[in-house]
């Protein structure tokens, strides 16, 4: 949860806890941070992140599907976080590398 401090702690959320309150100033900062790390440029619309193993098992397969329908037109921005299946790891650079202004691949941030 968001507003626990060992959860904000191991996700690195540089805003801190946040509650239904806070959530709107949290989600500004995130996204800014968000932006300045992975490199993405300033954009209206909204900035998604995909933290998860990169498995058809878990729909991301799916999920690369329906992204590579919709980056062209959307507003929308993404970054994902993850390692998996070779294949999707090379099917998630060739997005990034097709929508650059939009799409960011993190690889895996984890202790390994």
């Amino acid at each position: 949860s968001p507003s626990d401090k060992d959860f904000v702690k191991k996700t690195k959320m540089v805003c801190g806890t946040f509650t239904p309150a806070t959530v709107a100033s949290a989600k500004a900062e995130l996204k800014a941070a968000y932006r300045q790390e992975s490199g993405l440029p300033d954009s209206p619309g909204p900035l998604m992140c995909f933290i998860g193993r990169l498995d058809a098992q878990k729909g991301y397969d799916l999920l690369l599907e329906a992204l590579d329908e919709v980056l062209e037109e959307a507003e929308l921005q993404v970054v994902i976080v993850g390692a998996g299946r070779t294949d999707l790891v090379q099917q998630t650079r060739a997005l990034e590398a097709k929508y650059p202004a939009k799409f960011f691949y993190a690889g895996w941030m984890g202790p390994e």
